[in-house]
């Protein structure tokens, strides 16, 4: 796999994290949501797996305490941290194999899991923004966030 595709991930992922924060109400609950998702993505780096599962757990109470179930599930949450526990395990698997070049499906899934979380994270944000009053525009990050949509992105013959 290529050595690129870690920091192509990993940075990816950070910039769109600060815009989307950027957007936010400066509140102690947006604060600590995106503290949570900062300390998940370190996991990417240590590959260690459990670690993923335990700082998962930790974003997750801090996703409900911004979406207001407290600690119930909610759909929101759930995309969140299913998104985030995928990303998280594709990385670390692609890291396993640092030898090899990435190949084009392998990249092509990096960036379907990479559309998914930032599906995710964008309304759960957009819609705890709302609730404290202050609008997102999520067009302006190139990605379809309609709930009613199967998939944020689509190829040339309409597959991920």
């Amino acid at each position: 796999m290529s050595k690129d595709f870690e920091p192509f991930a990993y940075k990816g992922m950070s910039g769109f994290l600060g815009a989307l924060e950027s957007k936010c109400p400066a509140t102690a609950e947006f604060k600590d949501l995106f503290v949570k998702v900062a300390d998940y993505m370190a996991c990417f780096k240590s590959g260690i797996k459990v670690e993923m599962q335990e700082k998962s757990v930790k974003l997750f109470r801090a996703i409900s305490v911004l979406d207001g179930t407290n600690g119930e599930t909610s759909v929101d949450s759930w995309r969140m941290v299913d998104g985030m526990l995928s990303m998280g395990i594709l990385v670390t698997e692609m890291k396993k194999n640092v030898s090899q070049e990435i190949t084009f499906e392998q990249r092509k899934e990096l960036i379907g899991a990479m559309v998914k979380w930032a599906r995710a994270i964008g309304l759960l944000v957009k819609t705890a923004s709302e609730k404290k009053g202050q609008s997102i525009d999520l067009a302006s990050f190139g990605v379809d966030y309609s709930p009613h949509v199967a998939s944020p992105i689509k190829g040339a013959n309409g597959e991920l």
